[in-house]
């Protein structure tokens, strides 16, 4: 419900991981690019970021991360293909 009200849609995962299958609509940024990840988050600390990966490990980093830098809506969807399996068709 998050990612269809809008939330932005982050893939912390590789290149590689990505191109062999990501959600439709989610960016890829790398767990270890955080400025990046910063970045595309924006000044809003109260914005819905949904994070995934590949067991949800990554993701649960950079929720911390974040977390600790103020930011309030950061949510771990874990891996990718149970968020994908979840999808409204």
């Amino acid at each position: 419900a998050l990612i269809q009200d809008g939330a932005l849609l982050i893939d912390v995962r590789s290149e590689e991981e990505y191109a062999q299958g990501h959600i439709e609509g989610s960016q890829l940024i790398p767990h270890t690019d955080l400025d990046r990840i910063v970045a595309s988050i924006g000044p809003d600390y109260d914005r819905s970021v949904v994070l995934y990966c590949r067991s949800g490990r990554r993701a649960d980093g950079v929720e911390s991360a974040l977390e600790e830098m103020g930011y309030t809506r950061i949510f771990n969807a874990t891996g990718w293909e149970a968020l994908e399996a979840t999808r409204p068709r």
